[in-house]
Order: C-alpha cells, then structure tokens, then sequence
C-alpha cells in the first residue's frame, strides 16, 4: 500500500511541475530576500499553544543578536510563579540574521499572568499579558490568508478583533500567513497582529507563501522556530503537522502544501489522532488548501478524493482552509458530513466560481469567524469585515464514529 501511494503521489506531482511549467518562474525561481538589519532588543513577540491547548503556551521574541541570557518572569497576581532562561536559535537567510528566543511555561490554571522579559542582569526589555480562559467555554478567532504587502492595512480589523474578544482561546489562521519569506514580511505580519500576539497563542498551518519558491518547497527556518509547535505530528512533518487539545475540541493541523511527497505519512497520522480524540466530542481540521475549491481552475485532488472520505469517516465536524481568497460554507454532496469553511482576510480576492453550488459563498471582501465551543456544542459565525453576519453554523455533541 505505501509503494502504491508513493508511485501516485509521484505521479501527481509530475502532473503539477507540467501543469505550472507555464508559469515556471513565478512557481520555481526564488525572489532574493533584500538585506535587513534588526535591532538588539526584543522585539515580535509571539504565543503559540502547546499539545494541552488551554493552558501550555511557548513564548517567543526576535532580536538582532544573540539574547540567549533572556529570562521570563510570569507573575499570579503579585507572586513570581515561574523564572524560565530563553533558548536560542541563529537564522541566517539572504537577506541577514534573525535571533529567536523562546520559552515553555509550564501549565498554567484559568486567569491572567503578568509576564515580563529582562536581560541576564535583569534589565527589564518588555512587560505584557497572556490569557488562559475558561474551561467551560472557548471564543477561537478564525481568520484566513492575510498576506500583507507595503499597501495594505491589516492592522485596524486585528485590533478590533482582540478588543471584541480580548479572552479568546486562541486565533486560527489557515496558512499564507506572510507574502513571501522575507523580513519585509514578517514584520509587516508582527505590525498587523501586534495587539494579538504576545497575549493569545496562534495555531496555523503552512500555505504556499510560507515556503521558499521551489519545487520541492522549503520551510521559512523563521516559521519553524517562531511558531514552535507540539512535535506530535509524522515523523517527516513533524511541527508542520500538528494537533491541540481542549477541553471540548481537537484541533488537528495539517500540511497540505506537502501532500504530494508526504501523503504516505499524513494521512496514516491524520487517521490515527482522528480517531483516537479521547475525550473531546468536536474534531476541527486546518489545512491550506480547501477539500472543495471556490474558484475557478483549482481542484485539489489528494484533498478532495482522498481525505475528504477520511474526515466523514472519523466524524470530523469542522474543516478550515484558504488559499482560494473567498468564503465558502460547503458540504459532502449529500448534504452530510463536516462542515467546510473556506475563508481569507486579504485584500487580494478572486471571484466564486459556480456561487449555487455552496451552502454560502461571497468574494470581494476580507472575512473572519468566531467559533464558540462548550462540551454541548460547536457553533461558528462568519462576518465580512465591518462585522455584517455572513454565514452561521452549529453542531450538537454526537456520538463518537
């Protein structure tokens, strides 16, 4: 069954190198990352959740030299709970050298945590908040590809987004996060989300623009030690393939700009932590790339033929994607299984192909979601920017498959 799979994907991802070879430059020839200088104080400040989504949480910053003296301070009301010293990463790319910081909290009981970063000689560089909400109701954000460049102006919905739900579990975001990976991009992201970053963990998945151009795509370094995920997924994605748990919900991360050379490890994984959710009566897929594509000339074939079935089979209630720079609410033909939510929140968009063939569909504007979850149910609205109600859905808790 695995030489059968690998000879397929083999296959499919010949079909892709032709079908793009028009296009050649723009898919395979990297653009040069311009040079870049960044500063010695910390600065980009990032949560991420770990494996015990609502209360594990890892803690990054960024610098232009080497800060591995770096402690965290996280306080309970007056009390110091926790003095954990920062491990250090070097990134060198085209463009210049990126330090990364990062920190492991230990677990942590529902309430708000003070916490600070201060040089070895305990210098104090930057002082904030992080948020572990309530065991019994969960607020997620749901946001798709943003993908700033220098004319947009992200920013103003991000912060809007954070007053609304200042509390909120965590932000999910469904890949093509950045434009490129370059510096000029990353900080643009850190700009747009600099009121959600250092408070509420992000989950999100790789798309295409978090990669170097290429044909076999390369993971931005700046990617993988930022956003340092639970190492719970396949062998060869480990940390690009992941899953969270809380209370009520799996959360289940997946590559599936990758799928061509590692489907024959995804998708055993995927079965597998699909079907052992323990406890948790709602399952939630993330991936780039939807199973039901939106627009016009875009079929994602291992996606659709392939893991679509898998997702009804294991009882999967919720899949998220991107990548087609629309909304779009669909179901199995049949009107059964998970729901799939396709949303961006990009300036850039692209026309809905086929709109009568969705549940709900609309394209021309920047969208989000709020999904709220309890042990009874999963219930997800989406909006067009200015808060207009788009779409609503809602799952009551079931049997498990």
């Amino acid at each position: 069954m695995g030489k059968i799979i690998r000879i397929v994907s083999a296959s499919l991802l010949a079909a892709c190198t032709g079908t793009v070879g028009y296009n050649w430059s723009d898919w395979i020839a990297p653009l040069i990352e311009p040079e870049y200088v960044l500063s010695d104080s910390v600065q980009r400040v990032q949560l991420v959740a770990r494996e015990d989504g609502l209360r594990g949480r890892v803690v990054s910053w960024v610098s232009g030299s080497d800060r591995s003296g770096d402690i965290l301070r996280l306080y309970g009301g007056d009390s110091l709970l926790f003095r954990i010293g920062a491990l250090h990463h070097e990134i060198k790319t085209h463009g210049g050298v990126t330090h990364v910081q990062s920190v492991t909290i230990p677990s942590l009981e529902v309430g708000r945590y003070p916490y600070t970063i201060t040089s070895g000689d305990g210098v104090e560089a930057y002082r904030d908040t992080l948020v572990i909400p309530s065991d019994t109701l969960q607020t997620f954000v749901l946001i798709g590809d943003v993908q700033d460049t220098w004319g947009d102006d992200t920013r103003p919905l991000m912060d809007s987004l954070y007053r609304a739900h200042p509390d909120a579990a965590a932000w999910i975001q469904v890949g093509d996060l950045i434009e490129r990976p370059h510096d000029q991009y990353w900080r643009r992201y850190y700009d747009a989300f600099a009121s959600v970053a250092p408070r509420i963990p992000l989950i999100t998945v790789i798309g295409d623009h978090e990669n170097e151009a290429g044909l076999m795509y390369d993971v931005d370094d700046r990617w993988e030690y930022v956003l340092d995920y639970p190492d719970n997924g396949p062998e060869e994605r480990v940390g690009h393939a992941y899953y969270i748990d809380y209370p009520d919900m799996r959360v289940v991360c997946y590559d599936s700009n990758s799928l061509f050379w590692s489907f024959g490890s995804q998708r055993p994984w995927l079965e597998r932590v699909l079907m052992e959710r323990k406890d948790q009566p709602f399952l939630v897929v993330c991936a780039h790339h939807p199973v039901y594509s939106g627009t016009k000339n875009r079929f994602n074939l291992l996606n659709n033929s392939l893991l679509g079935p898998l997702f009804r089979r294991c009882g999967v209630d919720l899949v998220l994607a991107g990548h087609d720079h629309i909304f779009a609410h669909d179901r199995d033909p049949d009107g059964d299984g998970p729901h799939y939510i396709g949303l961006s929140t990009a300036h850039k968009t692209y026309s809905v192909q086929d709109p009568e063939r969705h549940v709900a569909s609309e394209s021309g504007a920047r969208y989000y979601g709020i999904m709220l979850v309890t042990s009874d149910e999963l219930r997800v609205r989406v909006y067009r920017e200015g808060a207009v109600l788009l779409d609503s859905l809602c799952v009551d808790r079931k049997s498990y498959p």
